[in-house]
């Protein structure tokens, strides 16, 4: 799991300074802040699932998937009812999981 998160990180820092780079800061902002949120959202699934596998305290570990979509959609209303966030840059940057793991699975 460290390896994804590394990757995710390595990911999501490179798409930022493209955005940057051919973009402007918004671009870059929005990338990075769905990469981030992406990135917790993988955390979080992480810890859930360990605890599920390793057959201890699932009603703790379905609390903290509940309580992730409750924080997930807060985030996502955010974004959408500001402007200082692109979604569409936003939803990119929480696309980026896919690149992840599709690295990863190249790469075992």
């Amino acid at each position: 799991m460290n390896s994804l998160i590394s990757i995710h990180v390595i990911v999501g820092v490179v798409a930022t300074v493209i955005g940057w780079w051919f973009g402007d800061l918004v671009i870059a902002q929005s990338i990075a802040a769905g990469a981030g949120v992406s990135l917790l959202n993988l955390l979080a699934l992480s810890t859930v699932w360990s605890r599920v596998f390793a057959k201890k305290q699932v009603a703790l570990a379905l609390s903290v998937t509940v309580f992730k979509f409750a924080i997930l959609g807060w985030i996502l209303y955010e974004v959408v009812r500001h402007d200082y966030l692109s979604i569409g840059w936003f939803a990119a940057g929480m696309g980026l999981v896919t690149i992840t793991v599709i690295i990863k699975g190249m790469h075992g």
